[in-house]
């Protein structure tokens, strides 16, 4: 059984795996989307009213990285997960795959450096709800290494309202 230890000197990785695992190479990354854990968003997806993570495929293994609102990324296995399935349950979440397919990252990395990479890209402002949060996590770790997700410093609304629109529109 893996034991959460500290992955470097900074702390801003919270590693729930193994290091056998976490030097594993990725073969492909997918943007995920869930609810947020707040009562009247329970069931909304959208741009701004969603968390948001990605799904590392191994050769044996999937793992879920994410930004965190305590400034820590999060690294953990997914169990639950169906193959060729939109949707998948971890942590007592339902996440669904974001408008993205899976893609291959544009070198070889470890789930290890993919995860350093995000806290890199994270470490030097501390959580913020509007302006430094999963999804540009999300967005600078995936961009990086030459894939495509949601750009959320291109968004056309502002994000206030970009809130309200998702709060009233189906998420395809």
């Amino acid at each position: 059984m893996s034991k959460t230890y500290c992955a470097n000197t900074n702390l801003l990785l919270k590693v729930n795996v193994g290091p056998e695992i976490m030097n594993k190479k990725i073969i492909t990354v997918t943007p995920v989307i869930r609810p947020l854990d707040i009562a009247s968003t329970h069931n909304k997806l959208g741009r701004v009213l969603s968390h948001s993570g990605v799904l590392l495929k191994t050769n044996r293994e999937y793992l879920m990285v994410e930004y965190m609102s305590e400034n820590k990324v999060l690294v953990n296995k997914v169990g639950s997960l169906k193959k060729d399935k939109d949707t998948f349950l971890y942590h007592t979440y339902n996440w669904c795959r974001d408008k993205y397919p899976p893609q291959k990252p544009k070198d070889d990395i470890t789930v290890k450096e993919f995860a350093e990479k995000m806290a890199d890209f994270m470490k030097n402002k501390n959580f913020d709800t509007f302006c430094h949060n999963c999804h540009h996590a999300r967005y600078l770790t995936m961009k990086h290494y030459g894939m495509k997700t949601d750009d959320p410093f291109n968004n056309k609304r502002n994000v206030l309202f970009q809130g309200f629109v998702d709060y009233f529109r189906y998420y395809k």
